[in-house]
């Protein structure tokens, strides 16, 4: 075999290799034929649904969508153990697959919006997504003999979409409730409604903002492809997980357990509640673990990025939050574009090509500066670092303007990049106009030059020049007890940022903290989602790292989220604020942390 997905991609490898998941030496079937003519047991319909949403959301805004997905176009294969040596059923397991295109253009009806009009549904794709889980939980329809056409009049798009909504619609509505191997009412109910989401014709439509002068309507036309699919997963993804938690099958982080799915089995053959040949779902295809004990420093997370990542869900929620909404809206007027945060990005560069970087993006990269190279006008990055500093930044802060200089080729040059860096401050502050500057960096101490400290100078010529309208955030450091602070986050006019995982927990290797400073903040930085580069072995899909190199920039986003929010309600708040209450705004970043630390985090 010389192909493979990998991250979202289709990769041609140089040479063949064994497929990974061993099928047994049969033909698939069809999804569709299953629920008509077999026994499916009733729970793994309900984890089927599971694994299928989540598929469907993790490659969403990807070439993997060209063909629609349906009942239709699923397979299912057997897999065989790695102990099986014969075609002996115990050992087998079903798992589902989809079917796509390896050339052509995609289908009509699998892309991702359609125009207002003649549509009861705009979103194929999450109407695909709504019409599998009614399958799964109501049962197949019945193949009753469609109006006829002919070869040469196949049916048109608007028939597909309109008379699929309407048939699901209609089921949902009927009062029957889903065959799901469950008896909470509560509980089907919500199955119900997460179909119901996936029917709706406002699933993407936001509430209307007050101070906006745009309708909901007109700011649905304006979501990204990336926040209808943050809305999905808060929408769709985390109401069925809670479903499926039920059966036990499911953790608390939406991770599948697989030794569960076995005992379950196994309790069904031993009870004669399962047909000689239940079709059960395999759990090696999502079969996704807690995360292990965090890595030193900025490393990989050393497994594949997955749909049940907690940082993603927990960026997901902070883009879904209602201050982030706000701010987002707000600065999309346009008496308040010059209003909008500007963030200065000081790093190894960037990969434009990288999968992150789509049109969208490119337009809020307002501002290129290479100081390694002068005069070189196109972005590059040849490590990889400052692409994915960058990807989470905008991830956290869709509402803020960035600038991006490139001060080092790699990571290993920043410390000696002493007069690079202080030309980048002023740069920042003096042709950008930035409000926050982010950098994910450190080494042990200031390196002077001529017997100045050139960057801490640079740092306090920024504040004073700009009437300390100005916040420089950076990494901590990487290397837990074994170093202290690093600069420049140990100087006193810059926030040093560490890292949490997604509870809020400190994590080991973050630096001691400062134990005579009054505050101390911490974000996530633990398997933290980002781009990366082309040419790297991820082909510039996302990749997971940890560090406070990464919580920097996610600390950044936050920043200009507040600020934006306090640019956007400025008269209010000039209303009821005073210079008392800067104790106030200090405690807007976080809430108490988790002993024995006692610290912030955000």
């Amino acid at each position: 075999m010389d192909i493979r997905i990998k991250d979202e991609m289709l990769l041609v490898l140089k040479r063949a290799v064994d497929i990974e998941v061993p099928l047994a030496n049969e033909r698939s079937i069809k999804l569709a034929d299953v629920l008509r003519n077999c026994s499916l047991v009733a729970k793994s319909k309900l984890l089927l649904a599971y694994i299928l949403a989540k598929s469907l959301w993790q490659l969403y805004d990807s070439d993997l969508m060209g063909v629609r997905w349906t009942t239709e176009t699923i397979q299912l294969f057997r897999e065989r153990g790695d102990d099986d040596e014969d075609e002996d059923v115990a050992g087998i397991h079903w798992a589902p697959y989809y079917t796509f295109s390896f050339a052509g253009p995609a289908e009509p009806d699998s892309v991702e919006r359609l125009p207002l009009g003649q549509f009861l549904h705009r979103y194929p794709r999450v109407l695909a997504l709504g019409a599998i889980l009614y399958d799964l939980g109501w049962g197949r329809r019945s193949t009753n003999p469609a109006i006829p056409t002919s070869p040469a009049e196949p049916p048109t798009l608007e028939r597909i979409i309109n008379d699929t909504t309407a048939r699901v619609r209609r089921g949902i509505r009927s009062g029957k409730r889903p065959d799901i191997g469950l008896r909470s009412i509560q509980t089907l109910e919500d199955y119900r409604l997460v179909v119901a989401n996936c029917l709706s014709e406002n699933l993407f439509t936001p509430n209307r903002m007050p101070g906006v002068l745009k309708s909901p309507e007109e700011l649905e036309e304006e979501l990204t492809i990336e926040e209808r699919r943050a809305i999905l997963f808060r929408k769709v993804i985390v109401p069925l997980k809670k479903v499926v938690q039920a059966t036990g099958w499911v953790d608390e982080f939406g991770n599948i357990r697989g030794n569960r799915v076995k005992s379950a089995m196994a309790q069904l053959k031993e009870q004669g509640c399962a047909p000689r040949n239940p079709i059960l779902p395999s759990v090696a295809l999502l079969n996704n673990t807690s995360p292990p004990d965090p890595p030193h420093g900025n490393e990989a997370c050393g497994k594949k990025k997955s749909l049940g990542n907690e940082a993603e869900a927990w960026l997901a929620r902070v883009k879904e939050s209602p201050v982030a909404r706000d701010v987002l809206f707000a600065f999309q007027r346009t008496d308040m574009a010059e209003k909008r945060i500007r963030i200065a990005v000081l790093d190894t560069g960037y990969d434009p090509g990288a999968i992150f970087f789509n049109r969208d993006r490119r337009r809020r990269l307002k501002v290129w500066k290479d100081f390694v190279e002068l005069g070189q006008g196109t972005p590059k990055d040849e490590e990889g670092h400052g692409t994915h500093v960058l990807s989470v930044l905008m991830q956290v802060a869709p509402a803020a303007d960035i600038f991006v200089a490139r001060v080092a080729k790699d990571t290993s040059e920043l410390q000696h990049a002493t007069e690079t860096i202080a030309k980048a401050i002023e740069w920042a502050w003096k042709e950008c106009d930035a409000n926050i500057v982010n950098m994910s960096f450190g080494f042990d101490e200031e390196v002077y030059i001529e017997g100045k400290p050139i960057i801490s100078n640079a740092i306090l010529k920024a504040i004073l020049e700009t009437n300390q309208s100005i916040v420089f955030l950076a990494a901590a450091a990487n290397s837990g007890g074994n170093k202290a602070e690093m600069f420049p986050a140990y100087n006193k006019n810059v926030l040093s940022i560490r890292g949490t995982d997604d509870y809020g927990t400190p994590q080991r290797f973050n630096p001691p903290p400062d134990y005579d400073s009054e505050t101390c903040f911490m974000t996530l930085g633990l398997n933290v989602p980002g781009a990366s580069l082309v040419r790297s072995e991820h082909q510039g899909a996302d990749v997971c790292k940890s560090g406070t190199s990464v919580a920097t920039p996610i600390a950044a986003g936050l920043a200009a989220m507040l600020l934006g929010y306090a640019r956007v309600h400025e008269e209010e708040l000039q209303n009821i604020l005073g210079p008392e209450d800067s104790p106030k705004l200090v405690r807007l970043w976080g809430a108490p942390g988790i002993e024995p630390s006692g610290f912030a985090w955000a």
